[in-house]
């Protein structure tokens, strides 16, 4: 019997989970009214005066806006290849392996933020929301990098601390400086100049989060208070999307080379392959956006990459699936309760430790 077939056999047996019923709402009874200050307030007409007055149009402008941008996209010779970056980060942003350590501990948060950020900034940016786009991807740099320090980091009770508020996120000197610790990192960096790129992104992307001058401000960018699709705005929100995302990437693929470098793992274990490991169309979209030099230096240093080679040797260990048994894992994936496919992912992760 196959290791895949005998864990599916194996969670099936499990009774299925009742749902609980949901915890009673939260009951509030606020008056309907705004406080003004410490004196007086608004009733609904005069909010509706207000909204209608001052935001809604704001909605109009963002709206007309967005028109603009999707047409710019379309048309831009940037546009195409701002699209495959986009793609490349969202793959990029699942490599970070899940483990029985580190399933329940929120060391992956960071990450999976960084993707939603992203996805954030391009709305806004859409929206000529150009300053806050900027910030946006100012925090998705700083995500990712906190990612990787989680991973590098010995102290690992940090990662709760951080996630309870306990503590901050590191300055991006300290991150960089436990990142720069790790020896396939130091050599990538000696020839990619990773470190140098990022802190300059960085901190152009700061002028914007701490508002150096009336360029840095929306007026600045537009040319106007008045919010409008700009050109020029936004090709300078693709370059530094481009340029922050493709760092990133890199990054990413130095500490987890699966980024770049297929791992066979749907042949071995069919609908129920692990998510961090790519499939070869979603390793193809990530290489694409990398350079000849970057690539090979990123499968040089995967070569070296000791916890790398370790999850191939295991992978390719393993038979390959037949078309019928690859089937019987799409049936139990769609038919069996989520419980039970997660306790199948949950053990074939646990055998890639």
């Amino acid at each position: 019997m196959g290791v895949v077939r005998s864990i599916i056999l194996q969670v099936k047996k499990r009774p299925r989970l009742e749902k609980s019923a949901a915890p009673p709402g939260i009951k509030t009874d606020y008056e309907r009214v705004l406080v003004v200050g410490t004196g007086g307030t608004i009733d609904e007409k005069g909010a509706a005066e207000i909204l209608s007055a001052e935001i809604t149009p704001r909605f109009q402008e963002s709206n007309m806006a967005v028109q603009r941008s999707l047409q710019y996209l379309q048309e831009s010779r940037v546009g195409s290849d701002f699209l495959r970056i986009y793609a490349a980060f969202h793959e990029a942003a699942c490599v970070y392996p899940i483990t029985s350590r580190n399933r329940h501990s929120g060391e992956r948060i960071p990450l999976v933020h960084a993707e939603e950020v992203a996805t954030d900034a391009v709305v806004l940016a859409f929206q000529a929301h150009y300053k806050s786009a900027y910030q946006r991807l100012r925090e998705v740099l700083e995500m990712v990098l906190l990612q990787l320090y989680f991973a590098k980091v010995e102290d690992k009770s940090m990662i709760g601390k951080w996630g309870r508020q306990e503590v901050k996120t590191p300055a991006l000197n300290i991150m960089l400086d436990e990142i720069a610790k790790d020896a396939l990192y130091q050599s990538g960096d000696g020839k990619l100049k990773i470190t140098n790129k990022l802190r300059r992104i960085y901190r152009d992307l700061g002028a914007y989060t701490h508002t150096r001058g009336v360029p840095t401000l929306n007026m600045g960018l537009m040319g106007s208070n008045i919010l409008a699709f700009t050109a020029d705005a936004l090709d300078r929100f693709f370059v530094l999307f481009a340029s922050g995302c493709r760092l990133c990437i890199a990054c990413i693929a130095i500490f987890f080379p699966q980024a770049i470098i297929e791992v066979p793992a749907f042949a071995k274990f069919g609908h129920l392959d692990p998510v961090w490991l790519p499939r070869s169309d979603e390793v193809k979209c990530i290489r694409s956006v990398l350079s000849a030099t970057e690539l090979n230096v990123l499968e040089d240093l995967a070569a070296s990459n000791v916890w790398f080679q370790t999850v191939c040797a295991k992978v390719n260990s393993l038979p390959d699936l037949s078309p019928a048994e690859i089937e019987e894992t799409y049936e139990f994936v769609v038919n069996s309760a989520p419980e039970a496919v997660d306790d199948a992912l949950n053990r074939i992760n646990e055998l890639l430790e």
